[in-house]
């Protein structure tokens, strides 16, 4: 049976490969907002048990893969969620990252 955070991070490598046009930065971005994302919701679960970062993987996906929106929407969908949860604002977010804020 394969653990959880397994399957998080299979579910993570198979965002990163979802948009072939994406560059290293942009792949660095999307790392950046998984791990900030991931650890918000590092204990929190959906009414079905499985870990809540689950939707907002699978919701960067159907951004890349269904949709063919671009890296900045997958950014956007793993942080979505994340204020309801955390203190973290925008002005933090674009001390880390710049690019990520846009």
């Amino acid at each position: 049976m394969i653990k959880t955070e397994e399957f998080v991070e299979m579910k993570f490598a198979e965002l990163l490969k979802c948009n072939a046009a994406m560059n290293d930065s942009d792949k660095k971005n999307i790392l950046k907002a998984f791990e900030y994302a991931n650890d918000i919701f590092r204990n929190d679960k959906l009414p079905n048990g499985t870990p809540y970062i689950l939707h907002n993987i699978n919701v960067a996906i159907t951004a890349l893969k269904e949709i063919g929106l671009g890296p900045t929407s997958a950014i956007c969908a793993l942080l979505h969620g994340d204020r309801i949860k955390s203190e973290f604002e925008l002005k933090n977010i674009k001390a880390d990252s710049p690019r990520m804020a846009e």
